[in-house]
């Protein structure tokens, strides 16, 4: 890593890079980013994610387990109820306000 952790694999949410025979791993946000669990990037990291500090780097975690929904309170239960709408990305599961914010 670059901050001279060593491991036999990089994490998930870093990025092997080959440099000079040694595999490096690198986060691939900017500075002051954080890491989805989907692999994107974000300046933000809203609620319901988790801001999760991890190696020196901003991380934003999905925080619900296999089988459970996401709602925009931030709590994780099993299934939604049926005046909420559910949406799936990135095998994340969200419980979600049928009406616009505002």
């Amino acid at each position: 890593y670059w901050n001279g952790d060593c491991e036999a694999t990089c994490d998930a949410i870093f990025t092997a890079t080959l440099l000079k025979d040694e595999v490096v791993c690198e986060f691939p946000c900017t500075t002051g980013e954080y890491r989805y669990y989907d692999s994107t990037c974000s300046p933000t990291c809203p609620v319901p994610y988790t801001q999760t500090p991890y190696k020196g780097e901003n991380v934003c975690d999905y925080t619900c387990s296999s089988g459970q929904f996401l709602y925009e309170n931030g709590i994780c239960a099993v299934g939604c109820p049926d005046y909420l709408t559910t949406s799936i990305s990135g095998g994340a599961a969200y419980c979600n306000s049928p009406c616009a914010p505002g």
